[in-house]
């Protein structure tokens, strides 16, 4: 069996079914659920196909990169479309977006964006003032004046904080009122201080339009290292197998219309963990370290999920990783400690599910043992691994179903949690499809470290 056409028919199988993600998003939590285990099952079948050939088949391969330059240009007119738009309007439409640009710019003018006094989460607060207003004995206010009031605040130009103070209700003194008062001071930005600092040096050179020049930017080194892995893993002999990780990203509406069309925050998260997974093939840990460091400074998840693949590094690895997260955690800490834990665990323990979640339709009892199921499996899984030892394609193996059993029981399957899912899958596809290859020694293959 020809392996390129092979790879090629698995990647526009996997492309089809995450569009589907697209299609039926709020309200279908069940069938994205099944989505997510028929890609599992998919990387499962993997296992099963043999004796694939790849032959040097020059047409294809120069029709692949035509095709790979025309998405990439398909993107670049998105995005540059977008940016033009969010230019012009100085509006950003997504609330994401919105808090990635007033968190820079309250850090720039020296407001602490996870601080107890400030509002970087707009959908949390008129939850809060919504949730609050029946509690008479603690707090008196207008809702409708207050959401108004606020949403006048949050969408003029500029991102300024002066006079956000006036938006926070007057609290009683009283402990009853103690779960009120920390709901309004946990109201910071929910992601990683790696993230302000990723996009405030063009959110200061261009405003908003910033995020999405810094968005370009980042999908740009994405897709070069998702090739330039993939290149690797084929033992740099298949161009056709490494242009394909690059192309699911690119082809899929989630990325382009996420990353390009809405500016959601995720996008430094998924590229520090996967230059994560570049430098670690390549024995390069401590700046393997750093870039994971990165990845769980702008973000927990999916950063969390690679946490495994060093288990059995040096432990200068695990001392760097630390050394990072503090230098840009402490701050944070110093200045407000209370303020942090409340915008990251607070926001965290009090989390509810929504109908993108599978595990939203049904019992909090099977929604336990559904997840109780998933973690034993996983830990089994890096147990195994451990024990046998961190190859590339076990490593990759690992990511896919990692990621795919952590949104199966997520309480909520966002398409920008999705994201965080399709460089690992595809670059665990292309290991799975280039291990079968006949004429090498495959079970050498998955022994290896694909360096």
């Amino acid at each position: 069996m020809s392996g390129n056409w092979f790879a090629i028919f698995v990647f526009s199988i996997t492309i089809g079914t995450v569009w589907l993600f697209s299609v039926y998003d709020w309200g279908y939590g069940v069938l994205r659920g099944m989505l997510l285990l028929v890609l599992g099952l998919f990387l499962l079948s993997m296992q099963f196909f043999r004796r694939l050939t790849f032959s040097s088949d020059g047409m294809l391969r120069w029709a692949v990169w035509a095709f790979l330059a025309v998405v990439v240009l398909f993107n670049l007119f998105y995005g540059i479309r977008t940016l033009e738009v969010v230019r012009s309007t100085r509006y950003l439409g997504f609330d994401q977006a919105q808090m990635s640009y007033h968190a820079a710019k309250f850090l720039i003018s020296k407001v602490n964006p996870y601080g107890q006094n400030s509002i970087v989460d707009p959908l949390v607060y008129n939850l809060a003032i919504a949730r609050y207003q029946n509690r008479t004995e603690c707090i008196k206010y207008s809702p409708q004046k207050m959401i108004a009031s606020f949403s006048a605040f949050w969408d003029r130009p500029g991102g300024s904080a002066e006079g956000m103070e006036m938006f926070f209700p007057v609290i009683a003194a009283d402990k009853k009122c103690e779960d009120i008062r920390r709901a309004f001071g946990s109201l910071g930005y929910p992601y990683g201080p790696v993230t302000i600092a990723t996009y405030m040096p063009l959110v200061l050179a261009f405003e908003e339009s910033g995020l999405f020049v810094a968005h370009l930017l980042l999908m740009g080194i994405l897709a070069v290292l998702l090739f330039w892995i993939g290149w690797n893993l084929t033992r740099r002999g298949n161009a056709i197998l490494a242009c394909l990780p690059p192309l699911l990203v690119l082809l899929t509406p989630i990325f382009r219309h996420n990353f390009l069309g809405l500016a959601a925050s995720d996008l430094p998260a998924v590229l520090f963990a996967t230059v994560f997974v570049a430098l670690w093939l390549k024995g390069r840990y401590e700046l393997a370290a750093l870039a994971l460091a990165l990845s769980l400074g702008s973000k927990i998840a999916p950063g969390l999920l690679f946490l495994p693949l060093i288990i059995r590094s040096p432990l200068r690895m695990g001392l760097t990783m630390v050394i990072v997260l503090a230098v840009f955690y402490m701050p944070f800490l110093l200045w407000d400690a209370e303020g942090l834990k409340n915008t990251f665990l607070v926001t965290m323990v009090n989390r509810s599910t929504d109908s993108t979640s599978l595990i939203h339709f049904i019992s909090p009892s099977a929604a336990l043992i559904l997840k109780m199921t998933v973690l034993s499996a996983l830990a089994v899984l890096v147990i195994w691994v451990t024990r046998r030892g961190w190859t590339g394609i076990r490593a990759f193996r690992y990511l896919a179903f990692a990621h795919i059993g952590f949104l199966f029981v997520a309480p909520s399957i966002h398409n920008n949690y999705l994201t965080w899912l399709l460089p690992v899958l595809g670059l665990a596809l292309i290991c799975e499809i280039y291990s079968n290859k006949r004429s090498q020694n495959s079970k050498k293959f998955k022994e290896e470290d694909a360096d």
